[in-house]
């Protein structure tokens, strides 16, 4: 396979199918409208296992963050470029985010009490380790401000990963990924087994980057030179492995906790990287069409605006979206209302904060190529 690749479409669409995935979560769980039928209850599992749409963004970012980085090694400003470039991207819409809800919002809603407790812990957020909050409280405790913690981590794989690219070979690298990987799964398990809750055992950084390191060793298997047809039969075979993994979590032989807490992400890590060698092994696919569509291209492109604003608006927004005169009076049709506002607002929100505000900081990666 080529070492140099232009940018490939599908890879946006699979930013734009993870955002989705996200937005479905949080829209059916946050809406005031319970399951009462069992095709209801049905959609609300699945939408329970949706958060899963998180570890969809860690394997591509694992994948994409470990290309560049390969493609770049060994040239001057390898260390410089990367972690600037990231902090343009990354750090002008999250700090705005941050000191919106830090000192804007107590004013204009200083009867909100989560607001009152994210004051008082504001110092975890202003360092970019909302995981350290979450986990010394034991559980979601902030929820306009709580899905940061996805954003932590990635920010903590983007501080230690390119020195770890820069002094290990192609080859070390796919198997300090893989070793991460398993070594990650038995954490959780042994978390799970020993009374931590869901919510720390998802933001402990080294409990939860395997979906990170599965992708990163996906890119050291392409730039290692891995032919078209091993990387088929890597897609089929770390899908099947997924699959099997996530059969195994529903048996009686594991407790539902351990499935729920530990396996579940490990298990999606290996469908998602799957998917994505499946993405890279068959471009002319009706897979890959699906996601080079244009309008998974959009989600994608705006993916990080609507991630940070989606939440806060659900949770800002819940005594309108809760009347039922608002948003309809079926359950169906209130989880598609939800949806469609919250979605609706989060994507204009998205779209007007990247090119009035965080094209600007964009500009100036030219500079650090």
């Amino acid at each position: 396979m080529q070492h140099h690749q232009p940018r490939i479409a599908a890879l946006d669409g699979i930013r734009g199918l993870a955002i989705l995935v996200v937005l479905f979560h949080h829209g059916v769980l946050f809406a005031a409208r319970k399951a009462v039928t069992p095709g209801q209850e049905w959609i609300h599992r699945l939408a329970e296992e949706c958060w899963v749409g998180v570890d969809l963004f860690f394997v591509l970012s694992g994948y994409l963050i470990t290309r560049i980085l390969l493609q770049a090694r060994g040239r001057p400003g390898y260390f410089k470029n990367f972690y600037v470039r990231r902090t343009l991207r990354i750090f002008p819409l999250y700090y705005g985010f941050v000191f919106a809800f830090c000192f804007a919002l107590p004013l204009l809603l200083p009867s909100r009490a989560y607001l009152t407790e994210l004051w008082h812990n504001q110092i975890w957020y202003w360092l970019y380790v909302p995981t350290v909050a979450i986990f010394r409280h034991g559980d979601w405790y902030v929820p306009v401000v709580d899905h940061t913690w996805s954003l932590a981590i990635e920010e903590q794989f983007y501080l230690v990963w390119p020195l770890a690219v820069a002094l290990l070979s192609r080859r070390r690298i796919i198997g300090v990924g893989l070793g991460i990987f398993v070594l990650c799964l038995a954490l959780r398990i042994a978390m799970a087994t020993h009374g931590y809750s869901n919510a720390q055992i998802r933001v402990f950084t080294p409990a939860h980057c395997d979906g990170l390191m599965l992708g990163g060793a996906l890119a050291a298997l392409e730039l290692e030179g891995l032919s078209t047809m091993s990387m088929k039969r890597l897609s089929v075979l770390a899908m099947v492995a997924g699959v099997a993994l996530r059969i195994f979590a529903g048996t009686p032989l594991v407790g539902a906790k351990v499935a729920w807490d530990a396996i579940d992400s490990s298990a999606f890590a290996l469908v998602f990287v799957g998917a994505v060698a499946a993405t890279l092994a068959w471009p002319s696919s009706v897979w890959t069409r699906f996601l080079s569509m244009r309008w998974l291209g959009f989600f994608g492109t705006y993916s990080y605006g609507i991630y940070l604003f989606h939440q806060p608006l659900l949770v800002l927004l819940s005594p309108i979206l809760g009347r039922r005169a608002a948003l309809s009076t079926t359950v169906l049709g209130n989880w598609g209302a939800n949806l469609a506002v919250i979605g609706g607002i989060s994507v204009v929100l998205a779209y007007a904060s990247f090119h009035l505000f965080e094209q600007r900081f964009l500009a100036l990666k030219a500079r650090f190529q």
